[in-house]
Formats: C-alpha cells, sequence, structure tokens
C-alpha cells in the first residue's frame, strides 16, 4: 500500500490529548488518509493504555475492534505479552 504523499497533521494540546481536529496539508486518497490516522491513533492508544480494554475505552469502539487493528496495525498496548514476546526477539 502507497503511502500519502502529503502528511496528516494533527495538532496536540498541552495536556497531550487530542484537540478533536485533523489537518491535512494535502490531498491523498481517502483510505490511505484514513487509515494513516487510524494507525496512529492505535499507536498512540497503545503507548498510554495497559490492555486492549482501555484502549477501546479511550477511542471508544468495541474490544474486538481494537484487537483487530492491533492485528492490522501490528501494534500492541504497552502492558501486552505480545508487545513483550515482540521485544524478546529482536
Amino acid at each position: 500500500m502507497k503511502r500519502c504523499i502529503f502528511p496528516i497533521i494533527y495538532i496536540i494540546n498541552s495536556n497531550g490529548d487530542l484537540p478533536g481536529k485533523v489537518y491535512v496539508l494535502g490531498i491523498c486518497p481517502l483510505k490511505q488518509a484514513v487509515d494513516e490516522v487510524e494507525r496512529q491513533l492505535i499507536m498512540l492508544a497503545s503507548q498510554r493504555c495497559k490492555t486492549t480494554y482501555e484502549m477501546a475505552s479511550a477511542l471508544q469502539v468495541n474490544q474486538s475492534t481494537i484487537v483487530r487493528k492491533i492485528q492490522k496495525y501490528r501494534v500492541y498496548p504497552t502492558g501486552s505479552k505480545q508487545k513483550k514476546l515482540m521485544k524478546n526477539t529482536k
């Protein structure tokens, strides 16, 4: 899959939360833009949350959705066994 030529940028306020606005600097296919924002949100949630249940709560989706997205983007929550296993194999 090709990456967007123009980066997607969102502004983070002082406490580290997203203000709810996404700023795009150029045109790219909508599917790629949505995938990139989704990937970044999953990555951010995985860094801040210890479980997929916490991630689901933070992103206001079902836990099963988080599991599918983690598999799609290969991102694991901070406290996950999978992430620890991945570190040990490097």
